[in-house]
């Protein structure tokens, strides 16, 4: 079992005007780092309003163990009901216990299962994750063209490690044609969101290029930069 917090996705979902007193109540307490106080009230919220911000951050809370002891069985019960409640974060997590066998029987065909429905609502995570295993042929058979897909849908969302993943793709011709350029170019943003591997897979592949094919790749590295800004704003 790995660390919880390198591996569930922490983002919380944003609490509206509108939240629950209780749910206004447990963030101030989170962010006191008074985690005791904050369960509390997600558990109240919970269970007055069946709010799903707080029925996710409770699940979230016991995957780590914060305010309480960390237990993955009450996490995948919290992250199952909001799962239901139309959640893509506690769905993209069941699909994390799922595929390492935390708190539940590792089963990666579930994983996938999952990863394609967080996927379908738009989570970057997931994408990556779903591509990874759809590469790899764990839990579903390879398929590069489909990986290279979520790959591309996932960078586009800024995803650092997706971005790593499609310069790869690029530069070894799976699933797309051969284009040391494009890897280049993708290897630059993902170095740009501080990915190690990238810097070095990208000085590795530069050895083998012109000038003009640098001088294109830079070209087309700054495009999809400015293209990420703006699809951040």
């Amino acid at each position: 079992m790995g660390p919880m917090l390198k591996r569930f996705f922490l983002a919380i979902l944003l609490v509206g005007p509108m939240a629950d007193a209780s749910v206004e109540k447990g963030w101030s307490a989170y962010e006191r780092g008074d985690y005791a106080t904050a369960l509390r009230e997600f558990h109240a919220a919970a269970a007055e309003e069946n709010d799903l911000v707080a029925v996710y951050t409770i699940g979230l809370m016991h995957a780590n163990g914060m305010g309480v002891d960390q237990n993955l069985s009450e996490a995948y019960r919290w992250f199952r009901r909001a799962a239901d409640m139309g959640s893509a974060e506690a769905t993209f997590n069941l699909g994390i216990m799922f595929e390492y066998g935390d708190g539940v029987a590792r089963d990666e065909e579930q994983a996938v299962r999952l990863y394609s429905s967080a996927a379908l609502q738009g989570h970057a995570g997931a994408r990556f994750n779903l591509g990874t295993m759809i590469e790899q042929g764990r839990g579903t058979p390879v398929n590069h063209e489909i990986a290279l897909e979520l790959f591309q849908l996932a960078a586009n969302q800024g995803h650092a490690k997706a971005q790593v993943n499609l310069a790869a793709k690029y530069y070894l011709g799976e699933g797309v044609e051969e284009d040391i350029v494009t890897a280049y170019a993708w290897f630059t943003v993902a170095a740009s969101n501080g990915e190690e591997k990238a810097i070095l897979n990208r000085q590795v592949i530069g050895q083998d290029m012109d000038e003009s094919q640098l001088e294109s790749a830079r070209t087309l590295s700054e495009t999809l930069l400015e293209k990420l800004q703006v699809s951040e704003h």
